[in-house]
Parts: C-alpha cells; sequence; structure tokens
C-alpha cells in the first residue's frame, strides 16, 4: 500500500503515537517544525473570509460604513452646537448675575 501512495502529494504518513521517550521527543520536534501558530492560522481563516465576501455583501457592508460615518459626523457637529449653547448660557447668566 505504502508503494501504491507513496508518490502521491495528497497523501500524508500519519502521526506517530508512542509511549517511548526516545520517540516522542524525535516526533514532536519533527512535527512541530511544520506546524503553524494558532495566530498565523486565524489570520490566514480572516484574510481568506475576506476575500472569498460576495459583491453584495461588501457593497452592504460599504454602504453601513459610509452611514456610520455621516452618523458620526452629525454626532460630532450636535456636540460642538451644545458646547456653544452652554457658552453662550453662561455668559447670559454671568451677565444677568452682574447687573
Amino acid at each position: 500500500m505504502d508503494e501504491l501512495l507513496a508518490g502521491d502529494p495528497a497523501v500524508r504518513p500519519g502521526t506517530i503515537v508512542s509511549s517511548l521517550e526516545g520517540n516522542s521527543s524525535t516526533i514532536a520536534t519533527a512535527s512541530a517544525g511544520k506546524a503553524k501558530s494558532p495566530e498565523i492560522i486565524r489570520k490566514e481563516k480572516k484574510k481568506r473570509k475576506r476575500e472569498e465576501m460576495p459583491e453584495w455583501f461588501r457593497d452592504f457592508s460599504e454602504k453601513q460604513n459610509n452611514i456610520l460615518t455621516e452618523i458620526k459626523d452629525t454626532q460630532k457637529k450636535a456636540v460642538e452646537v451644545a458646547a456653544e449653547r452652554n457658552a453662550i448660557l453662561k455668559s447670559l447668566t454671568s451677565a444677568m448675575l452682574n447687573k
């Protein structure tokens, strides 16, 4: 069976599990060099998901981001207007108290 599948790149040998100390350390070091860290795997999955987004979802997401930006701008302007109003009211009350 090994002879038949030896040239096939899709076939990978299974992991050998042994309770012997000598074998387990050599196997662990051999497999550790090939394994990717979980953080790298997560980043690759996120990148792949972003690239695989359908066009309609990208359009929808872009529209939502634009709407959110507009809302943030409006809120910022409202805070500025409220600050101006408070300054005017403060100056009026101080003028009335000084009379």
